[in-house]
């Protein structure tokens, strides 16, 4: 990534140089004499920022001012705003980053904005930065090749696909593989109900041909799977107890929740695995499933066989299925419409998965500081189980679930969020013209697997 840029100006009686150094949430701009901190903080859609001139500050300008960038949907920059919300300066763009309008506002203030189309930098060449390459509007095309080569199609140098209004490139990237590793979680100590699972887990192994295939046990009493485990045709069994992850992972504040389901009924153990599984993903990478997931055939209509098919994502990009009506939410409700958490794909590393994870903590943290389920050791999970199931699941989802999934994906992914909110007018009856092929580029694991119905969760 840019960490510096220089630009000279020759005129008539001398050279100016400008230098901008970047560091994360500051930059530093010298002109001549003139120096001025840019310090950036990303709020939702909208950046602010705080201009601080050291020394001598610009005529009619006053120190530390407040600028509020607003951005649509592609992070572009439409709207800049001082710390009166009077508008400074306004501009719209034609789809492939091109100027189609700009004005000053009614505000006196100068504009000091940089970013603009995609919430990208322009140089005075007319190129985007996007941090592995240029973007040139003009010609819609990159004047660099794809850094990650021809993963995303022959032509190294499209932009986007051709469709930069349904797509973003946050850093001149497309998709990588994901690894093909499919990571199964079984937590208890019954055998039996694992036993049950046998024959579909098998089927993962046959229908996943291209992948290895894990399952993590949790249990105190790992020698009771003995039988079911010769059974299963998995690639290998990880006796979680026994790795170094998991005890990070428990010593993590996500794995007080863990432990806090985990310590319980076993109807709390389903949502013990919704706090390990981003965990889990996030640092082994790969293909997270159910155990009651159902990998299809080539002959189930609709569907294909995942096979050695590749999955591709970028860096904090959660492949997931298809949106779906939940039971226990209002069907007239908007919050009905969930992505589901028990299939889905990702790199090692991704951030939008540690986001999940912290967002777990805090909405965790608030039903015990409501005290209206905590008991005396400060956990929540007994006292839940008084609630009747829809409102149990219903709250358990909003927790560490598929609510909580599914909202920070939609914060962070605008392609995501367009698709569930797509599937929200479809389920009331909508048409929304190309949906479906949308739907299915962007959540290819319905592609895939069919949702499980095992609802162990009861």
């Amino acid at each position: 990534m840019r960490q510096r840029k220089v630009r000279t100006a020759p005129t008539n009686a001398r050279t100016v140089i400008s230098e901008t150094c970047y560091l994360p949430g500051l930059e530093t701009r010298t002109i001549d004499d003139e120096k001025l901190y840019v310090v950036t903080v990303q709020a939702g859609r909208t950046t602010v920022q705080v201009l601080h001139w050291e020394g001598a500050v610009p005529r009619q300008l006053a120190n530390d001012q407040y600028r509020y960038n607003l951005n649509d949907h592609l992070g572009s920059c439409s709207l800049e705003l001082d710390s009166e919300a009077r508008i400074i300066s306004r501009e719209t763009y034609h789809p492939f980053g091109s100027t189609a309008f700009t004005e000053r506002g009614d505000s006196s203030e100068q504009s000091y904005r940089t970013l603009r189309y995609s919430g990208k930098e322009r140089d005075a060449t007319g190129l985007y930065y996007y941090g592995l390459r240029y973007y040139m509007p003009r010609f819609q095309r990159w004047i660099n090749p794809d850094p990650v080569g021809v993963s995303d199609g022959l032509n190294v140098f499209a932009f986007l696909g051709g469709n930069p209004i349904g797509y973003r490139d946050a850093v001149g990237e497309k998709r990588e593989p994901v690894n093909k590793d499919i990571h199964l979680i079984w937590v208890g100590e019954s055998a039996e109900a694992l036993a049950a699972h046998v024959s579909n887990i098998n089927n993962t192994v046959e229908q996943a041909s291209g992948y290895k295939v894990h399952l993590y046990l949790e249990s105190g009493n790992e020698d009771a799977f003995a039988n079911v485990l010769q059974d299963l045709k998995v690639h290998n069994v990880v006796y979680l107890r026994e790795e170094k992850l998991f005890r990070k992972f428990k010593k993590s504040p996500v794995g007080a929740i863990y432990k806090d389901f985990r310590s319980g009924d076993p109807k709390n153990f389903a949502f013990a695995v919704d706090t390990l599984r981003p965990y889990l993903v996030r640092k082994k990478g790969g293909l997270y499933s159910d155990v009651d997931d159902q990998y299809l055939g080539a002959e189930s209509e609709g569907h294909e066989r995942l096979g050695d098919t590749t999955l591709y994502a970028r860096p904090d990009e959660i492949i997931t299925n298809s949106p779906v009506r939940v039971p226990w939410e209002n069907r007239g409700s908007r919050n009905a419409v969930l992505i589901n958490n028990s299939s889905f794909a990702a790199h090692a590393g991704n951030k939008t998965l540690k986001h999940i994870e912290k967002e777990m903590v805090v909405r965790y943290k608030e039903v015990v500081k409501s005290e209206e389920y905590t008991d005396s050791h400060g956990r929540i999970g007994a006292g839940i189980l008084e609630l009747e199931t829809p409102e149990r699941i219903k709250l358990m989802s909003s927790m560490v679930g598929p609510k909580v999934f599914s909202s920070i994906i939609r914060e962070y992914d605008s392609e995501a969020n367009d698709i569930v909110r797509q599937a929200i007018l479809v389920e009331s009856g909508g048409d929304v013209q190309g949906f479906n092929d949308r739907r299915n580029e962007k959540m290819p694991l319905r592609r895939f697997i069919k949702v499980g119905s095992a609802n162990s969760w009861k």
